[in-house]
């Protein structure tokens, strides 16, 4: 069986050589396993212009 990625993250936290300080995989600077990684459909919250970036702005 592979290895998780939360359990990649725990891992990495002080196990690098030459780092100072804690490393984390997530941008917020938590652990994998308290991050909300749920998306903003999954909140509820709906993009209003799902195409915005197709390039045809004006036409």
């Amino acid at each position: 069986m592979g290895v998780n990625a939360v359990e990649i993250d725990h891992k990495l936290r002080t196990g690098l050589w030459g780092t100072c300080g804690e490393i984390y995989l997530h941008r917020s600077c938590l652990p994998l396993d308290e991050v909300d990684l749920s998306t903003a459909g999954d909140q509820g919250r709906h993009d209003l212009w799902p195409n915005k970036s197709e390039g045809m702005c004006g036409v």
